[in-house]
């Protein structure tokens, strides 16, 4: 039931999309025959809306061809990321919307009665039985397969959390020559710990770095745009560097954070944010210092 309402709110806003992106692509397009232009694609995290990310990049390659061909670097949260790594492990985007129909339903169950209670008591007393991410590796398993890191078609970058000293971290392909410690890494396993919400799926570890945990990429970096900008910034774009101009073409997937007055309430109690905020406001803001606390 959840894939066939997702299924249909993509098809009821994919010709408007479209239609806004057709300019937008158009100067990619130009841009692509300039061989001074980095060009990067950033995809936001936002979970089962990887169906309307990846759709829309399917209805582009139908148009301009393989999506790889036009970017030169791939950055991708979440969802976003696992749709970066599965294109840059040669997979079409048609291929990829095809597996969040198949597979989203089965990832992101519709919830029943009885799960909803069951993740609530969960929650209150029993904090570390999470959710598996049994099915979320069978599925990523399906899409990406065995490649590592170093066999990528396009450059990455894909932002995390590591969980061990609580920071930023982002998995890189090797397009710098200090850039080595990700190039034997499985894009699985990357794609496993970019998405591993916190009180959703379970902490990711990877084959490469032992020792590690990670977290969510989307904790520090939901649109990954200022991480791409940065790398290009850093190894290509700039004096003595092979690009003079950059381009990011940022794929949105979620919704836009709306603030509300507080009815001239100067003084906020515990009890009264409950007329200001919503329950996601306050997920939001307690999270990191949940996290800090495990």
């Amino acid at each position: 039931m959840t894939g066939e309402i997702t299924s249909t709110i993509v098809e009821a806003t994919l010709d408007l999309v479209l239609q806004s992106l057709s300019f937008t692509w158009s100067q990619l397009t130009k841009l692509n025959r300039m061989a001074e232009t980095f060009k990067i694609l950033s995809i936001d995290g936002g979970g089962f809306r990887g169906l309307f990310s990846s759709t829309v990049l399917s209805e582009v390659e139908k148009v301009n061809g393989p999506i790889a061909e036009h970017f030169d670097l791939l950055c991708g949260t979440s969802t976003g990321g696992l749709i970066a790594l599965a294109i840059a492990a040669g997979r079409s985007a048609q291929d990829v919307a095809d597996f969040y129909k198949n597979w989203g339903p089965k990832i992101f169950p519709e919830p029943t009665l009885f799960r909803k209670g069951k993740r609530k008591f969960s929650k209150v007393f029993a904090p570390n039985s999470r959710n598996t991410d049994k099915v979320l590796k069978e599925a990523i398993q399906e899409i990406i397969g065995d490649k590592k890191m170093s066999e990528a078609n396009s450059y990455l970058c894909i932002p995390a959390v590591s969980l061990i000293d609580f920071s930023p971290l982002v998995f890189k392909t090797d397009h710098a020559p200090m850039l080595t410690r990700d190039s034997n890494g499985l894009m699985k396993d990357v794609a496993i710990s970019t998405s591993a919400a916190p009180l959703y799926f379970p902490v990711a570890t990877v084959e490469h770095l032992p020792g590690g945990e990670f977290l969510d990429g989307g904790l520090w970096a939901n649109n990954p745009a200022l991480v791409g900008l940065v790398e290009a910034g850093r190894f290509f774009v700039g004096a003595d560097k092979p690009y003079k101009k950059v381009q990011i073409f940022s794929l949105a997937s979620v919704s836009p954070a709306v603030g509300r007055a507080s009815g001239g309430k100067r003084e906020i109690s515990v009890l009264s944010t409950g007329d200001i905020f919503t329950v996601k406001d306050l997920r939001l803001f307690f999270l990191p210092c949940i996290l800090l606390l495990l």
